[in-house]
């Protein structure tokens, strides 16, 4: 057949941006919605077109805001390898952000929980102090 150009190999003729925005929905590949536009997902947003959208869609696998599907609209439209990409992208920095994440919270309860064991221990020895004065006074 004819070959056809990549989704990602595409320059507005009207901005210039090198990209795939403005699409009119999320999926329009999966919705029936061809464009003369390239098809990218998430609204044009999950591409690697440019630094910043490059940027913004690693930001959003990190955070494993449907990755999978970003996974598998680079496999479809860049190679059958870009699995290993996002798997190690998942797999070594969301994991580990999410370990620091829950290291940190953990952290904090602790210095909480000495905190509050400090100031009872000091209450219960600050009643004594004030037992034995009365006492000493009452005597």
């Amino acid at each position: 057949g004819p070959a056809r150009p990549r989704p990602y190999a595409f320059t507005d003729t009207v901005s210039g941006d090198i990209g795939c925005v403005r699409q009119p929905t999320s999926r329009p590949w999966a919705e029936g919605s061809i464009t003369d536009q390239p098809v990218c997902p998430n609204f044009g947003f999950a591409c690697f077109d440019n630094f910043a959208l490059a940027a913004f869609t690693c930001f959003s696998s990190i955070t494993l805001d449907s990755w999978s599907e970003t996974m598998w609209w680079a496999q479809d439209s860049l190679s059958s390898w870009a699995w290993i990409f996002f798997v190690a992208l998942v797999v070594l920095v969301s994991f580990n952000i999410i370990n620091l994440f829950v290291a940190s919270m953990s952290n904090a309860y602790r210095e909480v929980v000495s905190r509050r064991i400090e100031e009872e221990r000091l209450q219960a020895v600050e009643k004594k102090r004030t037992e034995r004065i009365i006492r000493r006074a009452v005597l």
